[in-house]
């Protein structure tokens, strides 16, 4: 089973907190923005990317409305288009200097091609506008887990806990770091944690297994293990 680093998912944009940045939202059509923008969210969340999708588009088709633009972006994030990500976060940014979530956005793109140290610039950004965005303290942790510099890494995951203590990503990805280090009882503890918060957490359950096999404990991981698997098949049942 491979380990799983989360918190790449960019934090959901809605009209309430992104509005005032939109500057291209008609305000004729703000009412179904928010209807559409929600159920595409909701699609989202269930990691039912194609139906979010859907709806995002129902929102650009009308105006370059930035908050759907920049959901889009993540979603092809998720379905690992990452060259359409990259051009709907610039047309974002091209609008939009400041628009955080972009920002994050491009830092996941390379992040997922492997190019942890340009992510951690596009974070960088982002916390400078915000130093108190736990999604881009969170990835910037995950961009220097990945190059294997875990004690700097878990000093910004403790960054994002200082704000958010329950924040579920963060849980799970602090107790990585303990699994890479070896220390698999101590990350178990942190994946209950997570799975306190969301029993339903696949990334937090298919690592439980990962810890529980590291430990030669074979007959418990594989209850995990098909515990993941099963939410995997059925991911509205995963809801985070």
């Amino acid at each position: 089973m491979q380990k799983k680093i989360d918190g790449y998912v960019l934090p959901i944009q809605t009209i309430l907190d992104k509005f005032s940045n939109d500057a291209l939202g008609s305000t004729v059509g703000n009412q179904n923005n928010s209807l559409y923008l929600e159920k595409g969210n909701k699609h989202y969340y269930n990691r039912e990317f194609d139906k979010s999708l859907l709806f995002y588009d129902k929102i650009i088709k009308d105006s370059n409305y930035l908050s759907a633009l920049s959901n889009k972006g993540r979603v092809n994030v998720q379905l690992d288009r990452i060259k359409e990500a990259i051009e709907l976060f610039n047309l974002v940014l091209s609008i939009d200097p400041y628009f955080i979530s972009a920002l994050i956005g491009r830092g996941n793109a390379l992040h997922n091609l492997g190019k942890y140290e340009e992510a951690i610039e596009w974070y960088d950004k982002a916390l400078a506008i915000n130093p108190n965005d736990i999604y881009a303290l969170n990835n910037r942790g995950n961009a220097l887990h990945n190059l294997g510099k875990y004690e700097e890494a878990t000093k910004w995951y403790d960054k994002a806990l200082s704000i958010d203590s329950n924040f579920i990503y963060v849980l799970n990805n602090k107790g990585l770091i303990l699994n890479d280090l070896g220390k698999y009882e101590e990350a178990i503890e942190w994946f209950d944690k997570a799975l306190a918060i969301n029993p339903n957490y696949i990334y937090a359950l298919n690592n439980m297994g990962l810890a529980l096999d590291k430990l030669g404990k074979d007959e418990e991981a594989i209850q995990w293990y098909d515990k993941a698997r099963l939410l995997k098949q059925n991911p509205a049942d995963n809801k985070k």
